[in-house]
């Protein structure tokens, strides 16, 4: 309900309440009360062999809340798939530096 914060943490009371005060623009953004869990994003990250590999990820959330299922998967029309399906050849495989 709007204006509302995390019921039993007052300090994060306190401070809506603070900040409701002090900015008219945050208490008409609070008062909408347009929150959403963010469940889907994307990431990218730097591989060693293979560079960097954007990668987008989904969180799925059990009933209750106490468990997530992360699932992190290649954007549609990247090359990232191909990349990934590289370390399947790569191995472990150790190179050489250049000399």
């Amino acid at each position: 309900m709007p204006g509302t914060c995390g019921a039993g943490d007052p300090a994060a009371t306190r401070l809506v309440e603070r900040l409701r005060g002090a900015s008219e623009e945050f208490a008409g953004l609070w008062e909408l009360h347009e929150v959403a869990v963010r469940r889907r994003s994307r990431m990218r990250v730097l591989h060693p062999v293979i560079g960097p590999v954007d990668l987008d990820c989904q969180i799925l959330l059990a009933p209750e809340g106490d468990q997530r299922l992360v699932l992190l998967t290649p954007p549609p029309g990247s090359d990232t798939a191909d990349r990934l399906a590289l370390l399947r050849v790569v191995g472990t495989e150790q190179f050489a530096g250049a000399d």
